[in-house]
């Protein structure tokens, strides 16, 4: 389980003149890097600011414009360059990074250093934001996961900053001024207050020079005096339950304690594997797979510079709410009356292990350790000395933080509940070696694609079925998923329980996926264990049992998750739109069914699906990583030789047969009791055959994101919503492409015009020459940016090669959308954007 190759990579690190510290770490595998500037700074720290959200307020100014950098040149500077910029807030720092191909990492440098220093934050975009912020307040409220989860803060700290809100409270957020930004600007991002970290393809001598040349030529300054309460210890056991717009119940229990620097804090985030990080943990196992109580569980610390918490979190339906609050607790009793086993601590040890590791897989990954590492405890070996002490974890230990944390008295519980008029039912139905890919074809028709790569320990192997939507009616709908659960519920030699608990012993995860067009299996283990996830692949694909009552329970948690669609305005208005333009077949179909289609599915119809879909023709294997091609391959015929097609249908013999006709030119009005409205305008779209889906990508890319038209037109320049974008999504048959926006009630019909106006505009003119680069630019870099992580690799080329287009079609892509031309871009519009066949979707609140 060593990670010598990473731990190996050169780290260095130099302090400048002005207190500034820079840490560059090289890893010159992938020709990409990313740029990451660490304020220490967060609402923790806002001193007579405190609970304004004034940090995460100048988090969202500092990109519009410097002394030398205008607006949305930030932004298109960094996009010319085939990177991508972002930020994020949270209680003890703001980071502000970018990604993207190394040769350019001067230009990221100069950028971050510019707006760190340099920032003007102008009057009118300060008013721009605060609006846009308020948005951000009003979805928070909308989302049922972020209202509960500000409510365990607010009511587990009690004197401790963490009990306000990164965004802010309202009220005080409302009285900020652009003066007051200045002054916290001007106090906080000094140097002697920021460092910097770059990992990748870099040398570290040119980088240091850059950053010498630019901010390190900055003053530094004393920082403001701050208090940090110490928060009291908890005497009594708290409760607050509210109700709201929801469906299900979301429900959090935590308890305090101590921070990173304690030497419990390895047991206690061993325990939290142990309870509910995993199929195989005790929370989900008992109360998500026996007892189908909830739809989802998990266990966590937050583990920040003061004391912290330990959590367990929930969603649920309303009336099973006190029976999971029982079983929760008993789940936890059990762990303080009896030492857990030396063989689950193990596996809890080696999953908490390969976690850690699997956030190495990026240069972005690597980066956010370094900086975690030198934020927390100025040491960056911080984290590789954590986990020789997870290592050392023992069950007495983990008996002993359960005794000593896990008390009622330390206890704070809170739910967002339905309100009662809202409870409905939801049915009753229960090291661096690397090869290029190379494909193996036994002699039954199935493909296994094969990536040597031993930078890291891991290996990938993924199995992807050809599945999904179009092979459903409204009858069956969301079968797919559903079978794609059920090949985890057991085999005729193996439990649900013993199949993950065989991979996650190893240090390993298995999970199955499914879409529109496929479902799938897929693994990461420890090389050495590679014939292990192999016989359990086998044993999954022949021997699935589909035992009756794990039906019932995946049923119904599936008819949790369409609830919980429903919470979501953005995912249930793009279903609306999906069905209102296709019907009911294809597209149209929601992944997840309805509640009648998934009554109707029995264990007869889910095991005739199954034996429709698994054939060797209909199949495609990728294994990526820490492996040898001829011990695959002999692995591959020893396991699946024998396989034989007994399907009577293909993928592609499906599409020949499927006729899609649109629906166009009409308009949906859904009201809703949020607060927030979401608008949607969905139009026909292209297949992944047609060489139109690329330059349909880059007019989908020119409308997503910050430094794009739809966000420059509908948000900065209007303010009239807190986001925009768009979805492309070319089918096996035509697709859909989309255009959305979040946006206050009374906003909802001049968001609509403008998006319709600015679709009429692109058809007339399509992409300036600017625009065009700087769009190519930004696909082709994060298509770099993704083949970082060998799973999403295999992946991508295991469904390539299943849908027709070829193993190596990745990288035919890349040259593909060099390739294009204005005219092409031009031309494509023409044939897509049609305002007058689009469909529109609103959904926003009924009038008071």
């Amino acid at each position: 389980m060593s990670n010598s190759f990473i731990a190996s990579l050169p780290t260095h690190i130099q302090k400048l003149d002005n207190g500034l510290h820079v840490i560059v770490r090289e890893d010159h595998y992938n020709p990409v890097a990313s740029v990451q500037g660490w304020v220490c700074t967060g609402s923790i720290h806002e001193s007579k600011w405190l609970g304004s959200g004034i940090s995460h307020l100048l988090e969202h100014l500092l990109f519009k414009g410097t002394t030398t950098r205008k607006g949305q040149r930030i932004d298109h500077e960094i996009q010319e360059a085939g990177g991508y910029i972002n930020a994020y807030t949270s209680f003890d720092r703001t980071v502000y990074w970018i990604n993207l191909p190394a040769e350019n990492v001067n230009i990221a440098i100069d950028v971050i250093c510019d707006v760190l220093q340099n920032a003007i934050l102008p009057e009118e975009e300060f008013v721009k934001e605060t609006e846009v912020i308020r948005r951000e307040m009003d979805m928070g409220e909308d989302d049922p996961h972020t209202k509960s989860s500000r409510l365990l803060f607010e009511t587990a700290y009690t004197v401790s900053h963490y009990r306000y809100p990164i965004i802010g409270n309202k009220a005080l957020f409302d009285q900020l001024t652009r003066d007051d930004v200045v002054e916290y600007y001007r106090a906080r991002y000094v140097p002697n207050n920021i460092f910097l970290v770059i990992a990748g393809a870099v040398n570290p001598e040119p980088v240091f020079e850059k950053v010498r040349e630019t901010i390190g030529k900055a003053i530094p300054r004393p920082l403001p005096t701050e208090y940090l309460p110490t928060e009291p210890i908890q005497l009594s056991p708290r409760e607050c339950v509210v109700s709201g717009p929801v469906e299900l119940t979301y429900l959090h229990v935590a308890w305090h304690i101590p921070d990173f620097r304690h030497t419990d804090m390895p047991a206690l985030d061993v325990l939290a594997l142990l309870l509910g990080v995993g199929k195989s943990s005790r929370l989900v196992v008992e109360l998500h797979q026996k007892k189908a109580l909830v739809l989802a569980i998990d266990a966590w610390t937050f583990n920040p510079g003061a004391e912290g918490l330990f959590g367990i979190s929930a969603v649920t339906r309303p009336e099973n709410f006190k029976r999971t609050l029982e079983e929760i607790h008993a789940q936890i009793e059990g762990l303080k009356s009896r030492p857990v086993t030396y063989e689950e601590l193990q596996k809890a040890i080696k999953q908490c292990i390969a976690a850690r590791l699997a956030s190495r897989k990026t240069v972005e990954g690597q980066a956010a350790e370094l900086g975690s590492s030198w934020i927390l405890a100025k040491d960056l070996t911080f984290l590789d000395t954590y986990l020789e002490k997870i290592k050392a974890v023992t069950p007495e230990q983990i008996y002993e933080v359960a005794q000593r944390y896990l008390r009622l008295t330390n206890q704070t519980t809170c739910a967002l509940t339905p309100e009662v008029s809202r409870v409905v039912s939801v049915g009753t139905t229960p090291r661096g070696e690397v090869s290029r890919p190379q494909l193996f074809k036994p002699r039954n028709e199935m493909r296994v694609i094969i990536k040597e790569d031993r930078r890291l320990p891991f290996v990938n192997l993924v199995a992807v079925f050809g599945g999904g939507t179009l092979f459903e009616t409204p009858e069956n709908a969301g079968i797919t998923r559903l079978l794609s659960k059920m090949l985890l519920r057991g085999t005729k030699s193996r439990s649900a329980e013993q199949i993950v608990a065989t991979i996650e012993g190893v240090g390993g995860h298995i999970n199955t996926f499914s879409g529109n067009h496929s479902l799938g299996i897929t693994m990461e283990v420890f090389g050495d264990d590679f014939e292990l996830a192999l016989e359990i692949l086998h044993d999954l694909i022949f021997n699935s049992v589909f035992p009756a009552e794990a039906l019932e329970q995946e049923k119904t948690l599936q008819l949790d998750q369409i609830a919980a669609e429903r919470d979501d305005l953005l995912t249930h208005g793009l279903n609306v739109a999906k069905k209102s333009l296709f019907g009911s077949k294809a597209y149209g179909l929601n992944i997840l069914g309805s509640e009648e289609s998934l009554k109707k599915i029995t264990v007869e119809s889910l095991k005739e699906f199954w034996m429709r879909l698994c054939a060797p023709r209909n199949c495609v294997f990728a294994v990526y990583g820490n492996c040898d091609f001829d011990r695959v391959t002999r692995a591959i015929e020893k396991y699946f030789g024998a396989w034989c097609d007994t399907s009577k249908m293909s993928i592609h013999e499906l599409i020949s047969q499927l006729l899609v006709d649109f629906n166009t030119g009409s308009k949906v009005v859904e009201p809703h009791d949020k607060n927030q409205a979401v608008v949607i305008v969905i139009l026909p779209g292209t297949t992944v055959f047609s060489v139109d889906k690329y330059p349909v990508e880059l007019i989908q890319e020119s409308c997503s994101d910050i430094g794009s038209r739809l966000f420059i037109r509908i948000r900065e320049s209007l303010g009239l919503a807190y986001y925009t974008g768009a979805i492309n999504f070319p089918g096996l048959v035509p697709g859909y492409l989309a255009f959305y926006a979040g946006t206050a009630p009374r906003y909802a019909e001049t968001i609509v015009k403008e998006i319709l106006n600015d679709l009429a505009e692109l058809r007339q003119t399509g992409l300036q020459q600017e625009e065009l680069d700087r769009v190519k630019a930004k696909v082709l870099g994060q298509r770099k940016l993704s083949r970082q992580d060998l799973g999403n690799q295999a992946r991508a080329v295991a469904l390539d090669e299943l849908l027709g287009l070829g193993y190596l079609n990745q990288e035919a892509e890349d040259k593909h959308f060099e390739a294009i031309t204005r005219q092409d871009v031009v031309s494509v519009t023409q044939r897509y954007i049609d305002p007058e066949k689009a469909v529109i979707v609103v959904l926003k609140p009924e009038p008071s």
